[in-house]
């Protein structure tokens, strides 16, 4: 390797020849900078603004644990808070603690409390996570819980989806199964010919795919975790990704429909397009007189 001094500082010849050693390794390392984002992503540390609150069974925010604290002396007793109503009901609420930010200027927050890697852990595997990525578990986990709750009590999700019934599958290691079923009552299945929605999760470790028509992928990667933990910052959000996906499936439906067109038929020198709601019309005798049924 030559390096051209004349002119230069130590500190010029130093950089250069850092360069020269290290450029191609700096190249690669930018180039796999999207790989690298999944891993921030997975290690950063969630906050919520909110938390279950066991001893008044209601959701409460940060400064109000914070008040219970500042009561109590500084003994740090505020009372158990935790991420989720259905999850501490289940066992597997995981602890918050809130986070006093007013000596720096920044937003208070709940923060998990440490020592939980088993709980957190078994959550990913249930769900068919790597244990990794201990976030995506939390943030899926979590959603599922949310979406149970106004599914079974938002009064406008209720109507724009004519939820009948749901069924919540939490043991689902492998993701051969949705993680809600949701049946739809008789005006929807007659307005939108939907009788039921098979929703899954997906989130960074955690990629069902498709493999029914009524399948639904609600894709939660890219949404912040303030959002999608937060069902009043969520609920317009949702809407728009369910509106989105009805609209999909009917369109998909529509086209599924028109390939099955069949074309090419003659009867009596007349030569039409014919679909499959034409024919079975034909067939129950809607269409064709009886001395033309024969053609069919």
């Amino acid at each position: 390797m030559q390096i051209n001094l004349r002119g230069f500082s130590v500190l010029d010849v130093f950089r250069d020849l850092i360069t020269n050693l290290y450029g191609d390794k700096k190249m690669k390392n930018d180039n796999n900078r999207n790989e690298n984002d999944e891993q921030t992503i997975r290690n950063e540390s969630l906050t919520w603004p909110e938390a279950y609150y066991p001893v008044e069974d209601r959701l409460v925010n940060v400064e109000y644990a914070l008040n219970i604290r500042a009561k109590n002396g500084g003994e740090y007793r505020e009372n158990p808070c935790v991420h989720s109503k259905t999850a501490w009901e289940r066992g597997e609420g995981i602890l918050l603690t809130p986070v006093d930010n007013s000596l720096n200027d920044k937003v208070n927050f709940f923060r998990a409390f440490p020592n939980q890697n088993d709980l957190i852990e078994n959550i990913a595997t249930s769900l068919g996570i790597d244990p990794i990525y201990t976030n995506s578990a939390i943030r899926v986990s979590g959603m599922i819980d949310m979406l149970e709750r106004a599914f079974n009590n938002d009064r406008d999700i209720i109507e724009n989806m004519g939820i009948l019934s749901i069924f919540v599958n939490r043991d689902n290691c492998n993701l051969l199964q949705p993680d809600i079923i949701i049946k739809h009552d008789g005006e929807f299945q007659n307005k939108y010919n939907f009788k039921e929605t098979r929703l899954y999760i997906r989130d960074w470790g955690r990629n069902p795919e498709e493999s029914e028509r009524s399948d639904w992928i609600l894709n939660i990667t890219k949404y912040e975790h303030n959002i999608v933990s937060d069902w009043i910052k969520w609920k317009l959000h949702f809407s728009n990704e369910w509106n989105r996906y009805r609209t999909r499936r009917i369109a998909k439906s529509v086209q599924g429909s028109n390939s099955r067109n069949i074309s090419g038929f003659s009867l009596s020198g007349i030569r039409k397009n014919v679909t499959i709601n034409e024919l079975m019309a034909v067939y129950c005798g809607e269409l064709l007189s009886q001395e033309a049924r024969w053609f069919w």
